[in-house]
C-alpha cells in the first residue's frame, strides 16, 4: 500500500503529524520499510509479520498508535528527522 496523507503527501518516519488535537510524530512506516534508526531486526520482522501494513505515530504526550492508514483525524504538518528509537 502506498501510504499517503488523505491531502495526497506521502507518509515518512518523522513527520510532525496532528492526530486528532493532539501533535504528533511518525516513528516507522511498515509499507516503506522506514525505521527508527535504533530498530532492532527482530522488531521489524515483528512489525512486517504483525501488521504488513500501516505507520505508528507517537502523540505528545507519550501515547503511540498504530494505524493500517491515513484517516480524517490525521494531517500532515512538516517534515522531521528519523527518530533514533520508539
Amino acid at each position: 500500500m502506498d501510504q499517503r496523507y488523505l491531502s495526497g503527501e506521502e507518509i515518512h518516519i518523522g513527520d510532525r503529524v496532528r492526530y486528532g488535537r493532539c501533535s504528533a510524530t511518525i516513528l516507522l512506516v511498515v509499507d516503506r520499510e522506514e525505521w527508527p534508526v535504533r530498530e532492532t531486526e527482530e522488531s521489524r520482522v515483528y512489525w512486517r509479520t504483525e501488521h504488513k501494513s500501516g505507520f505508528l505515530l507517537k502523540q505528545d504526550p507519550g501515547a503511540r498508535i498504530f494505524l493500517p492508514e491515513a484517516d480524517e483525524d490525521l494531517t500532515f504538518v512538516s517534515r522531521g528527522p528519523v527518530p533514533e528509537d520508539i
